[in-house]
């Protein structure tokens, strides 16, 4: 499975462009472009071309490890859903999640649920966190993404 194109303008809204290299929210990690991490370091720049095309590539890699993690059948929106998750929060957040297990399960319903708890950084809920977990909730539940 490959991540929508609505999956990659959403996760471009979400995230923001930023050229030059910040320290994340959490004050852990270099992040640049649209929220890449992977080799960012202090002084880094980058433009919205080389931004995309990175995105593109670390949300295909995000949604094959996303996808084989549940090892379940899974719609677009369900997996576009735990591709922005795993790419927003990271794949061991999702690795031990109780959304994931649910979703192993194949208990959608309960999986669903799950998204709404990941709404927090540095232990302080964000709007902005607790916005994107409702939209992932939505595209879970095959609600269309939003372009």
């Amino acid at each position: 499975m490959k991540p929508s194109e609505g999956l990659v303008k959403a996760a471009m809204r979400f995230e923001g462009f930023r050229p030059l290299a910040y320290w994340d929210a959490n004050g852990k990690v270099w992040t640049i472009g649209f929220g890449e991490t992977l080799g960012v370091k202090q002084g880094d720049t980058t433009t919205i071309p080389a931004a995309v095309k990175r995105l593109n590539t670390r949300l295909q890699y995000f949604c094959t490890a996303a996808c084989g993690m549940a090892g379940v059948p899974l719609t677009q929106g369900q997996a576009d859903a735990i591709t922005d998750f795993a790419y927003n929060a990271g794949l061991g957040n999702l690795q031990k999640s109780t959304l994931l297990k649910d979703l192993k399960a194949l208990d959608y319903n309960d999986a669903a649920t799950e998204f709404g708890k990941w709404n927090k950084a540095g232990g302080k809920v964000l709007v902005d966190l607790t916005t994107r977990r409702e939209a992932e909730r939505e595209w879970f539940e095959g609600v269309k993404i939003a372009a």
